[in-house]
């Protein structure tokens, strides 16, 4: 893992092998990292933010295109939110 400097978050690294559920860089394409909904909230409020409810959050991955739903249930792509959390 390496800090980015424009996020001030933890980026894996190209030949990242630790199991972990970030998906393989493939062609140039964007690594993406997803969080389940309650960890988005604990991101949410560890950032500063306050709290937020899960309504708020389904709404926010629906309409702003940060998150998808998986078997019903809703994953959060990380880095997506905090850009979506700075603007």
């Amino acid at each position: 893992m390496r800090k980015s400097r424009e996020l001030g978050v933890d980026v894996p690294d190209a030949n990242n092998s630790g199991g972990s559920n970030v998906m393989p860089s493939i062609r140039g394409s964007v690594v993406r990292k997803y969080i389940s909904v309650p960890e988005a909230q604990e991101l949410f409020y560890d950032l500063g933010y306050g709290t937020i409810t899960r309504t708020t959050l389904y709404r926010w991955c629906e309409t702003e295109d940060f998150g998808k739903k998986v078997r019903g249930r809703w994953k959060v792509d990380r880095n997506a939110f905090l850009i979506f959390l700075e603007s």
